[in-house]
């Protein structure tokens, strides 16, 4: 079924997805690049750090895809561990929770001490929000660690960090037999332009609760970015957001059967201008 045909019964469905978005849903709204402590603490998918993990010999054990919560200050030294059971792509994501005027944190993504193989550069963080925000298209297999350390800090320093598996979208994903796949849990990257369609694939084995997040990474002043949930067999809409605004913009709990679902991104109104990046996610809960 193409644009016109699925408009058609977007139209059909407006008022229960009205309904849905604007009483049935759990729908949140954050300020785009202001995640600091209290919204990310908020989040259940959160660990503190837990000492001593003054040296790379002495890491604390960190999970994929958690938010990391630890403290530095001057002198002070965070190893934090992960490990990736299969090369795949990665975020690397750092949140500075305190101003530093003078005085900077330093953070770096490396491997092995005797191989040194740094992903990402000794960032200086000295202002709040989210500094670091590394896409790594290919993360090999391994052991990594993340270093943090103040640097003539003066007082103790709060932050928060992940590791963050994604999958980025691979054209042609335009129509549902040739959508990206995605596994559960992982956040699917993607870009869609003017005329543009994307696909995503998610297999669910369990009839269940699930919970969809959409992420919009750029305002859209001139043209609608909608996201829809399909089923197998062009089911019934089981949501639609229409996204303008930048940062995260909604998330909603939904009962899906056991089958294949799709996520279908496409611009609704006006041509804008330029590729428009967002990032989406269907887990169990």
């Amino acid at each position: 079924m193409r644009r016109g045909q699925r408009f058609l019964r977007t139209a059909f469905l407006f008022a229960v997805v009205a309904t849905l978005l604007l009483g049935g849903l759990p729908t949140h709204a954050y300020a785009a690049g202001a995640t600091g402590g209290n919204a990310a603490a908020s989040s259940p998918e959160k660990v503190d750090e837990t000492g001593p993990n003054d040296s790379m010999e002495k890491p604390m054990t960190a999970p994929l895809g958690k938010w990391v919560y630890g403290k530095t200050g001057t002198k002070d030294h965070d190893w934090f561990k992960f490990t990736v059971e299969e090369q795949s792509a990665f975020k690397f994501q750092v949140v500075n929770d305190k101003a530093q005027a003078k005085e900077k944190m330093r953070v770096e993504l490396k491997a092995t001490a005797d191989g040194e193989a740094r992903i990402s550069e000794a960032y200086a963080l000295d202002k709040t929000g989210i500094i670091v925000n590394e896409t790594i298209e290919s993360l090999p297999a391994g052991t990594w660690y993340v270093h943090v350390h103040g640097s003539k800090l003066t007082s103790e320093h709060p932050y928060h960090l992940r590791l963050l598996k994604v999958r980025t979208e691979e054209e042609p994903n335009e129509k549902e037999d040739t959508a990206t796949p995605v596994p559960l849990g992982i956040l699917a990257y993607g870009n869609c332009g003017a005329q543009d369609e994307d696909y995503f694939k998610f297999d669910i084995q369990t009839t269940g609760a699930y919970k969809l997040r959409v992420f919009n990474d750029k305002a859209l002043p001139e043209a609608t970015l909608r996201i829809s949930l399909v089923g197998e067999g062009d089911w019934p809409l089981t949501g639609e957001f229409s996204l303008k605004n930048n940062g995260m913009i909604a998330e909603t709990d939904v009962r899906l059967t056991a089958g294949t679902w799709y996520a279908w991104v496409y611009r609704f109104t006006g041509n804008g201008n330029g590729e428009h990046p967002y990032h989406l996610s269907l887990a169990a809960v």
